[in-house]
Order: C-alpha cells, then sequence, then structure tokens
C-alpha cells in the first residue's frame, strides 16, 4: 500500500491556482543515518522536494523557455524562495527502513518568474566593468568535460627476511638456526636432565607500493556554453567562444586539444600555451581553461541518479597590446563541487555540469569584479 501511495504522489498534477500562480504538488524520500532524521537530513529532503517540484513545474513549460530553465539551474533554486511559495507538509519517519519523507507544494508567481526569464535570456543589467578603452572586456573559457576511462591497480611488493635463535638450557648445546615456524618451546630428558628449549623468530622487511593510474578522456562542454555565457554578459564582460579564437587566431582547435591529452589527466602545457597565444593575437583580455571532472554515479532510492561533478578553472590575463609585458598573469584559480539529481545519468551529468561551470563563473566574475581587473 505505501509504495501505490508513493506512485500515486510521484504522479502529483501541475495545478493553476491564479492568472498569476501556478502550484506543483510532489515528495522527496532521503536514508537516514539513525531511526530519526538530523537538522542536516531534514534540510537535504527539503532542498530535493525543492528540485523535484521545480522540475516538474518547468517540464510544463514551452521548449524556448525550457532552454533558459536548463541553462539557468541553479539559478531559478537559488531563487525559489522568493519566486515561488514554499510549504512543507507531512513529514514521515520510516525507521525500519531508516528513510525520512516529506511532501511539497509550490504555488509560483509567475510574473516573477517571467521577469527572470526576459533577464535571463536576454542578458541583464548588472556590473560593467570596463577596459581601458571604454569598451566591456573580453574574457574565453574553453571547458572540458573529463572522465575515467582506465584504472590500473599494483599489488603492494613485500621484500622481508627473518633469522630465528634457539637457546637450550639443560644441555651443553644452543646455536643460530634460520626458521619461519615462530616462537615454541620444548622440554625433553636427556640421561636423566631435564633439558629446555626456546625459540624466538624475529621478521623484519619492506614493502614497495604504488598508486593506481588512471586513464582519462576528454570531451567537449559545449553544453554549459549558455549559462556560461549568460553570467558573464550579466556581470559586464564580453564572452568570446574559443572556436572563433582557433579559427581566427590559428589557435588549436578543439578536436586537437582532446587529441593532444592522449589518456592523460590534464591537458600539457604546450597545448595550453597554444590555446593562450591565441587568444593573445586575438586581443582577448582573460583566457581561461575549465576542467569538469564527472565523478561515480549513485542510484538513490526513488529510482533517480545523482552524479557529482568537480570544476578546475584557471584564467590569465593577456598582456596588454603594446605592454612591455610579454607573459600570461594568473588572475584566478577556482575548484567547484556540484552533485546533482536526475532521472538517469546523463540528465544528472548534465545538471551537475551546468551547475558547476555557471557557478565557478560566477565566481570568477566577483573575483574580477572585486580585484577591479580589467
Amino acid at each position: 500500500m505505501r509504495y501505490m501511495l508513493g506512485f500515486l504522489l510521484s504522479l502529483a498534477l501541475v495545478v493553476p491556482v491564479s492568472a498569476q500562480q501556478v502550484a506543483v504538488r510532489d515528495f522527496a524520500t532521503v536514508n537516514l543515518r539513525g531511526t530519526k532524521p538530523s537538522t542536516e537530513e531534514k534540510a537535504r529532503a527539503e532542498q530535493e522536494a525543492k528540485r523535484k517540484a521545480w522540475n516538474k513545474y518547468q517540464a510544463n513549460a514551452p521548449e524556448s523557455r525550457q532552454n533558459v530553465y536548463m541553462s539557468n539551474a541553479a539559478v531559478f533554486l537559488e531563487q525559489l524562495d522568493t519566486l515561488c511559495n514554499i510549504t512543507f507538509y507531512d513529514p514521515v519517519v520510516d525507521a525500519a527502513a531508516k528513510t525520512y519523507t516529506i511532501k511539497i507544494n509550490l504555488a509560483c508567481n509567475e510574473n516573477q518568474i517571467s521577469a527572470l526569464v526576459t533577464r535571463l535570456g536576454g542578458g541583464g543589467a548588472g556590473a560593467q566593468p570596463m577596459s581601458a578603452t571604454g569598451e566591456k572586456p573580453q574574457i574565453s573559457l574553453a571547458f572540458f568535460v573529463r572522465r575515467s576511462a582506465g584504472r590500473k591497480q599494483f599489488i603492494d611488493k613485500k621484500i622481508s627476511s627473518s633469522s630465528a635463535t634457539v637457546e637450550t638450557t639443560g644441555s651443553d648445546i644452543s646455536g643460530d638456526v634460520s626458521d619461519d615456524s615462530g616462537s615454541s618451546s620444548m622440554v625433553a630428558s636427556s640421561d636423566g636432565a631435564s633439558v629446555t628449549q626456546r625459540q624466538t623468530t624475529e621478521t623484519k622487511g619492506t614493502v614497495e607500493s604504488r598508486d593506481d593510474e588512471f586513464t582519462y578522456k576528454f570531451d567537449p562542454a559545449d553544453g554549459v556554453t549558455a549559462s556560461v555565457n549568460n553570467v558573464l554578459t550579466a556581470k559586464g564582460f564580453e564572452p568570446v567562444e574559443y572556436g572563433e579564437i582557433a579559427g581566427s587566431c590559428e589557435g588549436p582547435t578543439t578536436e586537437q586539444v582532446i587529441e593532444g591529452t592522449s589518456g592523460a589527466g590534464n591537458i600539457p602545457d604546450q597545448i595550453r600555451n597554444r590555446m593562450r597565444n591565441a587568444a593573445k593575437a586575438c586581443e582577448v583580455g582573460f583566457f581561461g581553461i575549465g576542467i569538469l571532472q564527472v565523478e561515480k554515479e549513485e542510484k538513490m532510492l526513488d529510482g533517480n541518479t545523482r552524479v557529482g561533478v568537480t570544476l578546475i578553472l584557471q584564467v590569465d590575463k593577456a598582456p596588454a597590446p603594446g605592454s612591455s609585458r610579454k607573459f600570461f598573469s594568473k588572475v584566478a584559480a577556482i575548484n567547484v563541487p556540484s552533485s546533482q539529481i536526475g532521472r538517469n545519468r546523463e540528465n544528472a551529468t548534465n545538471l551537475a555540469l551546468i551547475d558547476a561551470a555557471q557557478r565557478g563563473t560566477k565566481e570568477l566574475t566577483e573575483i574580477l569584479l572585486n580585484n577591479r581587473v580589467n
């Protein structure tokens, strides 16, 4: 009966409340470490319920609006408390299964959401940093997806030696022998005399170990471009596609970059330098390379999949044309983890990639604006 109830709840309808509001009902279940939910576990359940309800809301939107939702998923989830009236109700603890379930009612303000969609879809006003020429500073960010393609494990090599000392009392015999039998004691009789023999073994050695070796597969991260460019534009920067730089200023193409990694864990310095020099030749002020590392997937009890992604982003500033400075200078090094839940592995991975890239870009723009780097 409980499973049937859960199935019926999962089919919760999107209900129009008024001309300006649409209500969505859903629920979320999380695993517990104990028999009672902690504050952290309750918060995790509420966050998951919000995510599921929001996904159900946006699933009924036109395709053009869904593209804006997908590209700015983190923005909408961050602002959900102001865009919608949220009510949690009917919390249920299953002590035997160690689960906690919470229901949610999400009543969203259509006017506020439409305004945010318009702002994100067409860029928005915000901080407007200017270059020395009075123009928006140009920035190019090249993102790549990295996945583990293979793993080679090494067995520890043990090198050991042992020696044994045998001591005999009650007779005239004693000496050293080599044995691996451990420690022992023996009592015997010889010509009516009592003989006691004790043996002690000492083992010494070393262990040689090697770290596991991984091979990696790189892919272009085209799916994050729209959300990254939205953040850059909203903060007053002019995004430049790396493909344009490679085509106009003789930089390595995305395909050549991927081919040049040859299973390595990172992009070789020689290729990075060629990419940076191409950006410099195109007079792009800032250039960065972002690696989006996809972690293992985790199957959830409700059938969804959780995937983690970690962004490693380094951004450099090119020397200005005519400047005596010849080399790039690092202006930001960013590490952003993300974990997202989706219908399947592909869906969860896409959500995590977009979220990590978007949050990393937002952190980058804040660094540049706060330090007045232009």
